[in-house]
């Protein structure tokens, strides 16, 4: 005779069960600094016109599944050109995201890097999801590490694992 309770333990042991990310390193060309990605990571280059030149995005992107991304962009300035890490430019950066991802800014604090300025915000976009992000301003570059998911407890320590894994080489 087989209990009924063994019967919903079995059924329960053999609903698929969401892979784990499969977790990489990565560090670009010129060494400046390292993330573990979830997935293979995918290297491009965009141009934004800004008015006054063309600015260099670099990105490298990671997408685990379909509905989650990955992403850390940074684009290099010249000494002249490197915007300043005021509250007025990360209030910026942070306005800037939200709309274009329409979203609303849960949570935002000061960080710091190796004695750079940043700033980690978290925003829940209009379909759901979470978006966490972190700017950082060095002296000739500024990074965007962005982490952007479902919500629930395993995707909360993705973004999480992968935010804390960004470290500086070089500045």
């Amino acid at each position: 005779m087989v209990l009924p309770g063994c019967l919903i333990i079995v059924g329960a042991l053999s609903l698929p069960v969401a892979d784990e990310p499969q977790w990489r390193q990565f560090t670009p060309d010129d060494a400046r600094f390292e993330i573990s990605m979830p997935a293979e990571p995918i290297v491009s280059v965009q141009y934004v016109d800004t008015g006054k030149n063309l600015l260099r995005l670099n990105m490298v992107s990671a997408h685990p599944d379909i509905r989650d991304e990955f992403l850390v962009t940074w684009t290099e300035y010249t000494k002249a050109d490197v915007p300043s890490p005021s509250d007025r430019t990360f209030a910026k950066m942070r306005d800037a995201l939200a709309e274009t991802k329409h979203a609303t800014v849960l949570r935002e604090r000061a960080v710091t890097l190796r004695g750079n300025p940043g700033r980690l915000i978290s925003m829940r976009t209009e379909d759901g999801q979470i978006a966490d992000v972190i700017f950082y301003f060095t002296r000739s570059r500024v990074y965007q590490i962005m982490a952007q998911t479902r919500c629930g407890d395993e995707y909360k320590a993705q973004r999480a694992r992968f935010l804390d894994s960004f470290k500086l080489t070089s500045i």
